[in-house]
């Protein structure tokens, strides 16, 4: 099969991330004599123009160290002479970003996790055929990205589009879906017979939220919809017929033994990807964490104490929670000339921010003055409900009414 991408690699490039490369379907070439910015004019194996020439400015030792390295990466064919720098944790993160970048995408799918790694390899994998995919994981997780991911390494220029199912009722969301596939077969020209041009790509996003009697319109109009032999997909689209992808919070193999779900709509998916929530991936976090942190404030740094408080801390809400933690931290962020964010800062925009569905593992993290501002929250919540309000903290209620009593 042919690679995603031939990238260029610098001389600095250590031999674990020339191993991980290939198996995300990047072609790692060697740069030609005296044409490495860092000097590598004595390796050889170039045979095909490259599109990314990837430089870096440290040494292998640094990196397999978990050391930071700056990774630079620019494109090399036609007029465009954009760059992009990243700081890789490890090889796995510069993997991650250099067949981003290789892909387009908007916002690099990044990860330093070997679980997480390893459905990574399997969505490009699976992405570059006609398989129809269902990505399962916990709210906030990545689905969505993910997914883009995998329209993109499937090499179609025709459009993925977006239909949040629980947007629209019954009636709508049917007929939702059927105005998209006539409007992207319309757009790709497929009413001529024998036309092999892409029709596009249709995402259900929150499948699993669907009703049963939504769920069964949505199946008799995906059996409407020819699809490819895969014996004839050598690389995707074989044909004009429209992809379809889907995700779900819900584990919906559950949901069909429960009566819940459709198992016909399930079926009518090829494979399951499950995306670990970010709890599971403890080297994801710092990665993560200071990846975003450097976007929105790139002299902003997380001190020791911040990244354990992170750590501690259970993140319901995934990575779009911590992505919005770390957009408060940077906006609370006093100024360049500031020290570090540390432990107390994090603390305070987690209680700030409230989050319900894991205040027991808040509680448990938090100094006694951010104790008091949690428990008057709760009690505010339920409306004056001493006995609720310590349920939802997991603690004894006169624990919470000794912190909510003003002194006399």
């Amino acid at each position: 099969m042919e690679p995603l991408a031939r990238i260029e690699i610098g001389k600095r490039a250590p031999d674990e991330l020339l191993r991980l490369l290939p198996l995300v379907g990047i072609e790692p070439l060697v740069a030609p004599a005296g044409g490495d910015a860092n000097g590598d004019g004595d390796r050889k194996g170039v045979h095909a123009e490259p599109e990314l020439s990837v430089e870096f400015a440290d040494s292998p030792e640094a990196i397999r160290a978990r050391r930071t390295v700056r990774v630079a990466v620019r494109r090399t064919a036609g007029t465009e002479r954009g760059a992009a720098d990243f700081i890789a944790e490890n090889p796995r993160s510069a993997a991650c970003y250099i067949l981003s970048q290789a892909l387009r995408l908007p916002t690099p799918f990044l990860t330093a996790d070997d679980q997480m790694f390893e459905t990574l390899r399997a969505a490009v994998a699976i992405g570059r055929g006609p398989a129809r995919i269902i990505v399962e994981g916990e709210t906030g997780s990545g689905k969505e990205s993910l997914m883009r991911l995998m329209h993109a390494a499937s090499g179609a220029s025709c459009p993925l589009r977006k239909l949040d199912c629980p947007a629209f009722d019954e009636r709508a969301i049917a007929a939702e879906l059927g105005a998209a596939i006539d409007e992207l077969r319309i757009g790709a020209g497929t009413g001529a017979a024998g036309s092999s041009r892409c029709a596009g790509a249709i995402f259900l996003h929150r499948m699993g939220e669907l009703s049963p009697a939504a769920q069964a319109q949505i199946l008799e109009i995906l059996r409407g919809c020819p699809r490819a032999a895969a014996a004839a997909a050598t690389s995707y689209p074989p044909s004009a017929s429209i992809r379809f992808f889907a995700a779900s919070s819900h584990d919906l193999g559950r949901a069909v033994a429960r009566g819940e779900f459709l198992r016909e709509l399930r079926d009518f998916f090829d494979l399951t990807l499950t995306l670990p929530p970010l709890r599971m991936r403890g080297a994801d976090l710092p990665l993560l964490a200071r990846h975003y942190l450097r976007r929105l404030d790139p002299a902003a740094t997380l001190a020791a104490t911040a990244l354990k408080a992170l750590a501690d801390y259970r993140f319901p809400g995934n990575v779009r929670e911590l992505i919005n933690l770390v957009t408060r931290l940077a906006i609370a962020s006093p100024g360049p000339d500031a020290r570090a964010i540390d432990r107390a800062d994090v603390l305070d925009q987690l209680v700030a921010a409230n989050p319900t569905d894991d205040l027991p593992s808040l509680w448990r993290l938090s100094h006694p003055s951010a104790r008091r501002a949690l428990a008057r929250n709760a009690l505010a919540a339920a409306g004056g409900d001493a006995d609720a309000a310590a349920r939802r903290l997991g603690v004894a209620t006169p624990a919470l009414i000794r912190l909510t009593t003003p002194p006399p």
